[in-house]
């Protein structure tokens, strides 16, 4: 009650005045400080009010709450099995729906129902609750088809590419003239590409081409046909296909992946000016980023091996040298490797002897170096987040400068490796230039330096290799 109503910490005291009062079971005492906190005051440090709160305090506080989280946690309180299914149907690949999915596993009813819960589980890994979910379904008619087409999906991402080619062939057989017939076709021929049964493959691409003469059906189907025939060695093959698709105008990301795949068979042959005038006609254009798709790191690095290729060592080191200067890349791997760096397949002891407490000693010394100083005028203006630093509350002012509307990047990277929310420092620091070295630890090593080093020294791998093939892939995702 001392705080000035205008102190930007006044909320922060007000929310820890009614943790204390729950605590000191002064429940009045804490609604009337509950009742003060803004409607932007961070929803996680609500969430925290009711480790301490009454069930009839915890409701009041989590009814003012629209987060996903908030509504699961009201959920579970009342038992409400309805407000679980909604949150489900509404988004199956978030933590709050597979959480709902196992509270509902139980109470699944009608085969609607499973076939929700079935595609949570999937979305989410968890294979063997998705299998048994699907088996159950299989028996309906209405869900057989998809039931078998996701159970055969189930064994490709797997891995066990026999497995599922047994199963889709399986829908194909039984559900002529489908969608289910149509997808489960493209991917007999994905589980025999992954099998190395090339020829094999190279026959259900076309079949499945030339049947679906639809933009954007057999597109996904060309690009993959042409990295059969690349595996073949059947070069030519893969020129015309790609040439032909191109005089089709086909969307820019079909026709990046293949003017890149084109780029590459030219270099399988050993046309290696013929490569270079290709990557070159692709930097030209305007790239796009999309999944799966050409980046422009990896154009530099192409353009380099192609560039040395034709006697022009120095322009291809020049290349690689700039590509390097951002070591935990992929590409800056690849780079260094080419310049005389380590070997992909090294364990490189250093990486893992590292304190990995540094990286969040190195945070916390430029948090130091941004915090205010001490206030001469007491009325001199500031914000929350400034004052939470000064008090070195870096949890809560991590918490709060979510809230932000256009936060600083690298205050907000730092704030959030400090206090351990990894996965926010990665997505902040993202948002810095390639450049910025301070941010390198926390964009690839980002706080999973242990696991990263344990794996990669069952492979005898080298833990660079392995932290930035996860960045290359899914940023850690």
């Amino acid at each position: 009650g001392r705080f000035d109503p205008r102190n930007p910490l006044r909320p922060l005291a007000a929310w820890h005045g009614a943790n204390a009062a729950m605590k000191l079971g002064t429940g009045l005492v804490a609604e009337q400080l509950i009742d003060e906190l803004p409607t932007d005051f961070p929803p996680d440090l609500r969430l925290r009010l009711l480790a301490n709160a009454s069930p009839e305090l915890a409701l009041r506080i989590l009814g003012r709450m629209t987060t996903r989280e908030a509504r699961l946690q009201r959920a579970l309180f009342l038992g409400d099995s309805a407000a679980l299914w909604a949150l489900v149907r509404e988004r199956n690949s978030d933590d709050v729906a597979l959480q709902s999915a196992r509270k509902l596993l139980s109470l699944a009813a009608t085969s609607a129902e499973l076939k929700a819960l079935a595609a949570t589980f999937l979305s989410h890994r968890q294979f063997v609750d998705a299998s048994n979910a699907y088996r159950t379904l299989s028996a309906d008619p209405e869900y057989a088809a998809e039931s078998q087409y996701q159970l055969a999906r189930i064994h490709f991402l797997s891995q066990d590419y026999a497995s599922a080619l047994d199963g889709y062939r399986a829908v194909v057989a039984a559900y002529p003239g489908t969608d289910w017939e149509k997808d489960a076709g493209y991917q007999v021929a994905n589980s025999l590409w992954r099998l190395r049964q090339y020829a094999e493959a190279e026959k259900e691409f076309l079949q499945y081409i030339n049947r679906f003469k639809v933009k954007g059906v057999s597109e996904s189907a060309t690009r993959d046909l042409v990295d059969v025939y690349r595996s073949l060695g059947h070069y030519e093959k893969a020129i015309a296909l790609i040439d032909a698709t191109l005089a089709r105008k086909p969307s820019v990301a079909t026709k990046q992946v293949l003017l890149f795949s084109k780029a590459k068979v030219f270099y399988g042959q050993g046309k290696f000016s013929t490569a270079l005038q290709v990557i070159r006609q692709l930097k030209g254009s305007n790239l796009q980023s999309t999944a799966g798709g050409t980046s422009s790191d990896e154009l530099v690095y192409f353009e380099a091996l192609c560039l040395a290729k034709t006697g022009n060592v120095k322009a291809a080191k020049a290349a690689w040298q700039r590509l390097a200067t951002r070591p935990g890349s992929y590409y800056g791997l690849l780079a260094s490797q080419q310049l005389g760096g380590p070997p992909a397949i090294t364990p490189r002891a250093p990486a893992c002897e590292a304190d990995f407490d540094r990286t969040r000693k190195e945070s916390i010394d430029r948090l130091n170096k941004r915090r205010r100083p001490l206030f001469v005028d007491a009325a001199a203006p500031t914000d929350t987040v400034a004052e939470l630093m000064f008090l070195q509350l870096w949890d809560e002012a991590a918490l709060w400068i979510d809230q932000t509307r256009r936060p600083d990047a690298a205050l907000a990277a730092d704030l959030s490796y400090v206090v351990g929310r990894y996965n926010r420092a990665i997505t902040y620091a993202d948002r810095l230039p390639a450049s910025s070295p301070d941010m390198q630890a926390l964009r690839y090593r980002a706080g999973y330096g242990k696991a990263i080093c344990d794996a990669a020294a069952e492979v005898g791998m080298d833990p660079l290799w392995l932290h930035a093939i996860i960045w290359q892939e899914s940023k850690y995702n």
